[in-house]
């Protein structure tokens, strides 16, 4: 269950960031008739990735012979994610400012499909991992409760942007995102444990026996790394989110005028970069 509510923040809080810096910039360049675009853009990511979620639980139903492989696909996810993250993530702004500006020049029809397709893009690239994440846990957990965790997280995902949009929250990008993939990193491995259970349970590898099985059953059937997940996360997050308000303050202290994530009060002041 906590797994469930650990992911879904992490996948929802950068989707609703990338969301509301571009909301944020087109007003600031007062093209605000571009929102209904980016609207319908993130409603048609969501259905999409609702249907794909949909057909991809329907092929783990049955004798779930195909969960092992599913497993390894939701790991590959998991580190391209982290991977992608370390990469571009930090540059959010300039992924927005840029698509912005590319549609100088063109008609508003083909605006507004620029616009609105970015925004299909940026929701449903996490959308989807998002679904193969929960589908993942929820083959491997009982009951339904992951449900409420999954929606519990994308919730408090959402309060936690608008209080860094509306200046009320403090959050350190850079430290919240590394903090955040090393606990992604734990449920890798817990999805690996969970491939090698699967393959050697339908024998598609040799079991290997002793306490090596031993370890891959009670760690499978403990939700061992579960626990180090949440746990690490409980310890990572806070100490992320402390280190950025006394970064913030030392900061401020130098240059009084600098601002979180380029947000502040509905302002960009510097959109190509994202603290």
């Amino acid at each position: 269950m906590f797994s469930a509510f650990i992911i879904a923040l992490r996948e929802g809080f950068e989707i609703a960031i990338a969301i509301a810096i571009l909301l944020i910039y087109l007003r600031k360049t007062e093209r605000t008739n571009l929102v209904p675009a980016v609207v319908t853009g993130i409603i048609s990511a969501v259905v999409a990735s609702v249907a794909g979620g949909y057909i991809m639980s329907s092929f783990l139903s049955g004798d779930n012979v195909l969960e092992g492989p599913f497993y390894l696909l939701a790991s590959a996810l998991v580190i391209s994610m982290i991977i992608w993250m370390w990469r571009t993530s930090m540059q959010l702004g300039v992924q927005v400012t840029k698509t912005v500006e590319k549609t100088e020049g063109r008609s508003l029809a083909k605006t507004k499909f620029i616009i609105g397709g970015f925004a299909f893009i940026l929701v449903l690239r996490e959308g989807i991992e998002l679904v193969i994440f929960l589908l993942a846990i929820s083959s491997a957990t009982q009951g339904t409760q992951w449900v409420l965790a999954s929606i519990g997280g994308l919730i408090l995902s959402v309060l936690v942007c608008v209080g860094v949009v509306r200046g009320f929250v403090k959050v350190n990008m850079q430290r919240f995102f590394k903090a955040s993939a090393i606990v992604l990193m734990i449920f890798v491995i817990q999805l690996l444990n969970g491939a090698a259970h699967e393959f050697i349970e339908h024998n598609w590898i040799q079991n290997p026996g002793g306490s090596i099985m031993g370890f891959i059953d009670w760690a499978e059937d403990s939700n061992f790394f579960a626990d180090i997940a949440v746990i690490s996360f409980l310890l990572l997050i806070p100490y992320a989110l402390i280190q950025s308000i006394v970064t913030k303050k030392r900061n401020d202290s130098h240059h009084p005028q600098s601002i979180n994530l380029g947000i502040n009060h509905h302002h960009i002041d510097h959109p190509t970069s994202v603290s």
